[in-house]
């Protein structure tokens, strides 16, 4: 009888260890076993596209973002945005 409540007892608490979801189906972030499940996954970005286009002042390097902005990276090292136009 006791052997059959130890298991009935690591059966139901092995239920409880499952990550838990969303409504949706993902995993809920606020819960320690899904951020450490989640957090191993590596997440991929769009490939960066950049193109070399002349300047009436000088050859930067502009680069195209994920989302279609165009910049180029400037003496500071910081992106200065400019028209989408010179990136296609």
């Amino acid at each position: 009888m006791k052997k059959q409540i130890s298991l009935l007892l690591i059966f139901f608490s092995c239920l409880f260890v499952q990550a838990q979801l969303k409504k949706d189906g993902t995993p809920d972030g606020r819960y320690k076993a899904n951020k450490t499940a989640t957090t191993n996954k590596s997440t991929s970005k769009a490939p960066v596209k950049t193109t070399k286009k002349a300047s009436t002042s000088s050859n930067k390097k502009y680069t195209k973002g994920p989302r279609g902005g165009c910049y180029y990276i400037n003496g500071n090292g910081n992106k200065t945005y400019v028209e989408r136009s010179l990136c296609d």
